[in-house]
């Protein structure tokens, strides 16, 4: 959610606990950085090299309390605390955080129905802030991958995975980013960050990830 300056916020957040893709090595879950060290159920992903830890906390996690976030344009953010934009806007804000491929966040609040791309509903509110994240930060460029499970065709995983990507960027597009500013790709079932033999493992395993790659 957000709103202009000096007006009143409406909460219409969801609840603060939400299904998270992916949890980091740093306590908050959705950042990953190739330095960090790997915990016992680490997974090593291969492309560009990038290395990924994951815990084996529940898929359940608190988001913490929503508060309000006021961007450098005037516009207030209402985001929860522990959530990817929250994480984003340090990582975008602290000039000692170099830009690198190997660096990614987690949506933990983007849903597509299943077996398709199309967005459900309760992902507009992230993906509206991500924008106004880049409105606030017009030297900010982001790339989008997506990942699947490992059940179905292999194929069909993979083109899931690109129009996946490719929708959650649209939707950005759509609300006023420039395209030339984005990038989506997809993964298929290729690097996984849980194990695929469970319901858990599976549903952590299909996600969108963000990565900045300018700012």
């Amino acid at each position: 959610m957000l709103v202009q300056s000096g007006s009143t916020p409406i909460d219409d957040a969801p609840p603060a606990e939400a299904t998270l893709a992916v949890i980091g090595p740093d306590r908050a879950a959705g950042v990953f950085h190739e330095s960090e060290s790997a915990d016992a159920d680490s997974v090593h992903r291969t492309h560009n090299y990038r290395t990924r830890a994951n815990s084996a906390r529940s898929l359940r996690v608190d988001l913490g309390a929503f508060m309000d976030k006021k961007l450098p344009n005037g516009v207030t953010l209402h985001i929860p605390a522990n959530g990817v934009e929250n994480k984003l806007l340090a990582f975008i804000e602290d000039k000692s955080k170099q830009v690198s491929p190997n660096t990614w966040f987690s949506f933990d609040r983007v849903e597509f129905d299943t077996d398709a791309s199309t967005l459900k509903p309760l992902s507009q509110q992230q993906l509206r802030n991500i924008a106004e994240i880049m409105k606030a930060y017009p030297q900010v460029t982001m790339r989008f991958s997506g990942y699947t499970d490992n059940t179905g065709n292999p194929e069909r995983n993979l083109q899931l995975s690109r129009e996946r990507a490719n929708s959650a960027m649209n939707q950005v597009v759509a609300l006023g980013i420039d395209s030339s500013r984005l990038a989506a790709e997809g993964y298929g079932e290729q690097h996984p960050i849980a194990d695929n033999a469970t319901a858990e493992g599976r549903q952590r395993n299909r996600r969108v990830d963000i990565n900045v790659s300018a700012k």
